[in-house]
């Protein structure tokens, strides 16, 4: 936990925060009470020294996406999975598309990463992309580790903030959201999240075939302390 004494009127975003904190401070909690800014939950990114990114798909199909009645410009779109590790979450080339075969029907994807030696890994933070008209978010999602033996477990007292949206209908699904999933610290080498990918009927002809996606632009995964 560490503590700055302000005046009423300071603000600390958190990337100004940075700067103040041992090591490298990438997420938590921030609470003002009586002109003492406390943060909590000190977590070092791991996402950096993974050995490999975990998907299962790794190309976006441009071909059939561009296709689409698409509601963002074409520089937005990245080709490849490898950049929802580049600390990137904004601009040209940074959001990836799960999206793979043209056909319309539902989908579970996963994203993660896999280390040489066990990591304690204690919160995952998911940063949603731009939302399309036909998709881009999921029904359900959960958070896993890998044990020993090569089985996906789902993390144990896991709280999502802010809090995932009340449905999946397609009205409600914010853009470049960042959902922080905080759970009890796992000793693992390999950790994803993993969705039912919501297929999202459309009137436009190529549209309407597309497969359910998810858009991402960085997951990023954190040790505790």
């Amino acid at each position: 936990m560490v503590a700055f004494i302000c005046n009423e009127e300071d603000t600390f975003p958190l990337f100004q925060l940075c700067k103040y904190l041992p090591g490298q401070f990438i997420a938590g909690r921030i609470y003002y009470i009586n002109h003492v800014l406390t943060v909590t939950g000190v977590f070092v990114s791991a996402a950096p020294q993974a050995d490999s990114v975990l998907a299962n798909v790794r190309n976006v199909n441009k071909e059939h996406l561009y296709n689409c009645w698409i509601t963002f410009g074409h520089p937005m779109y990245a080709d490849h999975v490898g950049v929802i590790n580049d600390g990137v979450r904004y601009g040209a080339g940074s959001v990836f598309y799960t999206l793979a075969a043209e056909a319309c029907i539902p989908k579970v994807d996963y994203l993660g990463y896999e280390f040489a030696a066990p990591r304690k890994i204690g919160m995952v933070a998911l940063d949603m992309g731009c939302m399309e008209e036909f998709g881009g978010w999921f029904s359900s999602i959960a958070v896993q580790y890998r044990d020993g033996q090569g089985h996906w477990h789902e993390v144990s007292g896991c709280s999502v903030s802010p809090g995932l949206p009340a449905s999946d209908e397609v009205f409600i699904q914010p853009h470049f959201v960042e959902y922080l999933f905080e759970f009890e610290p796992v000793e693992t080498t390999a950790v994803r999240i993993i969705a039912d990918t919501k297929v999202q009927p459309h009137w436009n002809k190529a549209t309407k075939n597309t497969s359910a996606f998810l858009s991402v632009t960085e997951l990023s995964v954190y040790e505790a302390e």
